[in-house]
C-alpha cells in the first residue's frame, strides 16, 4: 500500500478524534489496515454500511497511537564507508579517473 495512502487515512483519523498525527504509529497503522482488508468487499453498492465501516478503521487507528518513549535518540547514520573510487559519471570510453586530493585511488 503507497505511502502517502497510509498518511492519508492517519490524517483523516486525526481529524476525527482528539489526537496528533505524529501520535499514530505508522506500523499499528499498516496492522489496522490488514485486520479490515477484506471487510470492505461487497460495500460499494451500499454507502452507508461503507461510512460505518470507515468510521470504525479510524477509531481503530487512533487506538493505535505510538507510546512516548523520553531519551531515545534515532540518528540518521550512513552504514557503509565509503569506497575510495569516484562515481562512474559518464559512459566508460569516455571516463578518465581523477586524482583528487589523494580521495581516489588508480584502478589496477
Amino acid at each position: 500500500m503507497p505511502y502517502n495512502l497510509i498518511k492519508a487515512l492517519q490524517i483523516e483519523a486525526a481529524q476525527t478524534g482528539a489526537v496528533l498525527v505524529a501520535e499514530i504509529g505508522f506500523k499499528g497503522t499498516l496492522d489496522v489496515i490488514g485486520e479490515f482488508r477484506s471487510g470492505f468487499h461487497g460495500l460499494q453498492n451500499r454507502p452507508r454500511l461503507l461510512v460505518r465501516r470507515l468510521l470504525l478503521v479510524s477509531q481503530r487507528i487512533i487506538e493505535r497511537l505510538v507510546i512516548p518513549r523520553p531519551g531515545r535518540r534515532e540518528p540518521r547514520a550512513v552504514k557503509r564507508r565509503p569506497k575510495p573510487h569516484q562515481y562512474l559519471t559518464s559512459h566508460r570510453s569516455v571516463f578518465r579517473e581523477l586524482l583528487h586530493r589523494s580521495r581516489y585511488t588508480v584502478a589496477a
